[in-house]
């Protein structure tokens, strides 16, 4: 697991935001792949807001990163906003995948099942 940056550019699921994704961004448009096509099983066309100017540290999950998870910072503080799930090519223009953990019942199975001493969940996800 690496640390990295990207922009959440796609909600997968859109009626329900249960995943997103983002591309692999190196300044190009050939690059922002999100902008044009979401890669699966069946590529679905999409006319996408991706942007296509990488971060600082740009970045995306690789072959085992499935698992890490996804942090957001937000007044100072992080918080577990996802999960990698999956990738489709870890190269510039490459996709990845991930839970949405802000989803309203994955967050009560969280506040349910997650709380520990020390780490509170304000409904945004999870934080320390």
């Amino acid at each position: 697991m690496g640390i990295y940056e990207n922009t959440i550019d796609y909600l997968h699921d859109g009626d329900n935001l249960r995943h997103f994704r983002s591309d692999f961004d190196d300044g190009t448009d050939e690059s922002n792949t999100l902008a044009r096509v979401v890669f699966g099983k069946e590529n679905l066309a999409t006319k996408g807001k991706s942007s296509k100017t990488p971060l600082p540290l740009e970045g995306t999950t690789a072959a085992g990163d499935s698992g890490s998870g996804v942090w957001v910072e937000r007044d100072k503080k992080y918080h577990l906003a996802g999960i990698a799930s999956y990738r489709h090519y870890s190269n510039y223009g490459g996709q990845a995948g991930y839970v949405n953990l802000s989803h309203a019942a994955i967050a009560e199975w969280l506040k349910a099942v997650a709380l520990v001493d020390g780490v509170t969940f304000d409904g945004a996800g999870v934080s320390n």
